[in-house]
């Protein structure tokens, strides 16, 4: 998984999904003197994938989880393990920087080139209420409200199944600009959800509106990937599925009551697509329910194990043992509360197959270090341990099996 190697990059990929996350950057250099230490923490109340951003970038041993909600960052400790040379002070001003408001006085000249594109009351109500109180966009902003009330002239256009690739594309943003996790996303749903007179409450809310407008495509879709004998609600994916070497996608909307069969005999999360689908060739998912994280777990994932594990049916994750791979399955473990154990990718593992592995960077091992100074006992930590000492890490892609196998 690639992560950002400065930490405005990581704040840029976490602003995406939260816009919070500017506010309190700004909130932490009003009280970060210049040039003086940091203060000494900093609380944060992100949205939980923006929050996997900063896990997965900082790591979970610079955070503590407040009792009274959000996250208190030691910035000390943020700082310390910050790669020599990149100051996290100058990060942060490069960050707000990028996200400084135009300069231009206030007037009526930039709402009206937005009204003047549109005829539709829908988007033009929206834009009504986006202006309200005399707003001016940032040069950053105004492309994206241009793309969302485009987005909207189609939706209530043409009133029709939109796939949401297509919905992107015509709109002038791309194909993944709407995409599952993206800002433009939220933003679209927020506006959908406004008109329908609805404050969101979580993305849950998002989700369901933009599928009662017609917003389609399974590649966006908030779901999990499983393979195995499993039942839904009463509806049965069972040895049919086996047989064929199929997997079933299964949304938040239609993950209701999982169950699986009595004859499986654990579940294995699998962090990247392609060893999922190679599970499948190998038959794993004949004895053992196989779900695919795809990275950081989103919420279906979490609720699916959340669902369906329990102390009689045993976990197994299967991720890179890079840094980043730890981290994805700390941070899945955390979320479910449940603690799996490693298959295919313990010390063992990385151990008899030293001509496969990775090579670490200098800044790679460094993380690596300091993540195991902090945090000795977490999750992975003995895979750190062995990747540090071998000099590389296991990418998944990289395992190859003579025989097929089941987790043991």
């Amino acid at each position: 998984m690639n992560l950002p190697d400065s930490f405005d990059g990581m704040l840029e990929d976490a602003w995406e999904i939260d816009p919070r996350v500017l506010a309190d950057a700004r909130r932490l250099r009003r009280f970060w003197v210049a040039g003086q230490p940091p203060p000494t923490y900093w609380t944060l109340r992100w949205l939980p994938p923006a929050m996997d951003r900063f896990f997965a970038w900082a790591g979970v041993d610079t955070v503590r989880r407040e009792k009274a909600g959000g996250h208190r960052v030691s910035m000390q400790r943020l700082v310390d393990q910050s790669a020599p040379g990149k100051s996290l002070e100058e990060s942060l001003d490069r960050f707000l920087r990028s996200h400084e408001p135009s300069s231009r006085p206030a007037n009526d000249d930039q709402p009206r080139e937005f009204f003047e594109k549109t005829d539709c009351p829908e988007t033009r109500r929206w834009l009504k209420q986006l202006f309200g109180g005399g707003r001016i966009l940032t040069e950053l902003e105004k492309p994206e409200v241009n793309i969302i009330a485009r987005a909207l002239d189609l939706i209530f256009g043409q009133r029709e199944l939109w796939n949401v690739s297509v919905l992107g594309a015509r709109a002038g943003g791309g194909s993944k600009f709407f995409r599952r996790g993206s800002r433009g996303r939220r933003r679209l749903a927020d506006a959908l959800l406004f008109l329908r007179g609805m404050i969101p409450a979580g993305d849950d809310d998002r989700e369901a509106v933009l599928d009662e407008t017609g917003i389609v495509g399974s590649e966006t879709s908030t779901g999990v990937l499983v393979a195995g004998s499993l039942t839904v609600d009463g509806m049965d994916y069972p040895t049919r599925l086996a047989d064929k070497n199929q997997a079933v996608f299964l949304t938040v909307q239609n993950l209701v009551r999982p169950a699986s069969a009595p004859s499986v005999e654990g579940v294995l999360t699998i962090e990247n697509d392609a060893p999922f689908m190679a599970s499948l060739k190998e038959g794993l998912h004949q004895k053992w329910l196989l779900a695919a994280t795809g990275g950081f777990a989103n919420r279906a994932v979490v609720d699916f194990l959340k669902r369906i594990l329990s102390p009689a049916l045993p976990w197994r994750h299967w991720g890179d043992t890079d840094l980043a791979g730890v981290r994805i399955a700390r941070v899945l473990a955390e979320r479910v509360g449940y603690r799996p154990t490693f298959y295919r990718c313990g010390p063992d593992d990385i151990r008899a197959r030293r001509a496969r592995l990775l090579p670490l960077d200098v800044p790679s091992k460094r993380a690596i270090a300091t993540d195991l100074k902090n945090n000795p006992n977490a999750l992975g930590s003995e895979i750190l341990r062995t990747v540090l000492q071998e000099g590389g890490w296991l990418e998944q892609e990289a395992w190859q099996s003579n025989s097929a196998s089941s987790p043991v």
